[in-house]
């Protein structure tokens, strides 16, 4: 049964100071907790990282590709376990991928390739956290001293850990906050609610590799919970069971087994998709096949991550002023105009009108949701 990919719709811990957080929620007492963090609307830390005086624009650059081919004997043979509250265990492995993996793969990298190994939608725009009807967007939690639930009982699937950082795109305070655009300031609810000390860290999703989650390689103590939604989990670990030994170097996963055609969205009816088959042995050419079958579904589906210049651009339903400047980033421009208005040319005003309606036929159009049929045809192209 031949699993069909839909199209998405949509080095260590570091020290920071401690952030605030407002006490709606508390925090998950079990490590494998299907609830979020709650995330703050009010950054306590600058936005600037000193490591980094070019900003997340440099970054994002050289996100646009894949990394650099590495030798296959440092790429991670990891497990990506589904696991999906109220749905039972029909057999003992689960539904699961085992895929070898580049160390090099940021966060956002594996996002992408989450989505390649189960079809899910990928993308979306974050809700506000103060929307209690909309489903929070996705997070990373990256977790040492991690204990695994017997094999016999819920195999690939982590029963305890200590999560040492958190990363998403969507409800990183430091990349989202739903009063930027608010003229008013803070709602009278920000006002009232209680703020106290928060010991958690998060980290940029294009900051943290494979090779920070597991710095001294196949460390069965370590792993990654992606949460997707509520009631729905990716647990990644080390593979422990034998995989045949590849040769040569390469910057692309590579599937190795594979069980359950599943899907991280349940799909509409007009998605044209198999049924879901939880018992399915699926073959592993669907992803292996052709060779950079994922390197073509990166490129075409990677979506920038909230807090840069250009998320507009990635986002058509975001508008310019969505996605605040870095302070570095805003030097840098300023001295490059500066420089270049030395030598220019004297050049007509444009009226703020029409560079406001030309931004806005340049938006690119929203990608609606295409058949699993036209998603394979595209990928081979």
């Amino acid at each position: 049964m031949t699993p069909k990919h839909p199209l998405p719709r949509s080095s260590s811990p570091c020290s920071e100071p401690p952030r605030k957080r407002r006490h709606t929620t508390g925090v998950p007492s079990s490590p494998f907790s299907f609830s979020y963090p709650y995330v703050s609307s009010s950054p306590a830390g600058p936005s600037d990282s000193p490591s980094n005086p070019f900003g997340r624009t440099y970054t994002w650059n050289l996100l646009q590709t894949l990394p650099a081919p590495t030798s296959f004997s440092k790429h991670l043979p990891l497990r990506f376990q589904y696991v999906k509250r109220g749905v039972s265990r029909e057999t003992r492995e689960g539904i699961y991928r085992v895929v070898q993996v580049p160390q090099s793969y940021t966060l956002l990298h594996l996002k992408s390739l989450i989505a390649f190994l189960f079809g899910g939608a990928y993308g979306q725009i974050p809700p506000s956290p103060d929307d209690d009807e909309v489903v929070p967007g996705h997070v990373f939690e990256l977790k040492t001293d991690v204990s695994l639930y017997p094999p016999s009982f819920k195999m690939g699937q982590i029963m305890t850990g200590t999560t040492w950082t958190y990363s998403s795109s969507a409800l990183d305070p430091y990349l989202y906050h739903p009063d930027w655009e608010s003229e008013d300031g803070p709602t009278p609810k920000e006002n009232t609610e209680e703020v106290v000390e928060d010991e958690r860290k998060w980290m940029a999703e294009e900051d943290l590799t494979i090779a920070h989650a597991w710095p001294e390689g196949g460390d069965i103590t370590r792993g990654i919970v992606y949460k997707h939604a509520p009631n729905l989990q990716i647990h990644i670990t080390i593979n422990t069971n034998p995989i045949s030994s590849r040769r040569g170097k390469g910057n692309l996963p590579h599937v190795f087994s594979a069980c359950g055609l599943v899907y991280l969205e349940d799909p509409s009816e007009d998605d044209e998709l198999e049924d879901e088959d939880r018992t399915a042995l699926l073959d592993p050419e669907n992803w292996n096949d052709p060779e950079d079958a994922f390197a073509k579904y990166y490129r075409r589906h990677i979506v920038l991550p909230f807090g840069l210049p250009e998320a507009s651009a990635s986002v058509p339903s975001l508008t310019f002023s969505s996605s605040p400047l870095r302070a570095s980033s805003l030097v840098i421009i300023f001295m490059f105009l500066l420089a270049v208005s030395r030598h220019a040319v004297p050049r007509p005003r444009v009226p703020a009108s029409s560079l406001r309606q030309g931004r806005s036929r340049n938006t690119p159009p929203p990608h609606g949701p295409r058949s699993a049929s036209a998603s394979a045809t595209s990928s081979i192209a």
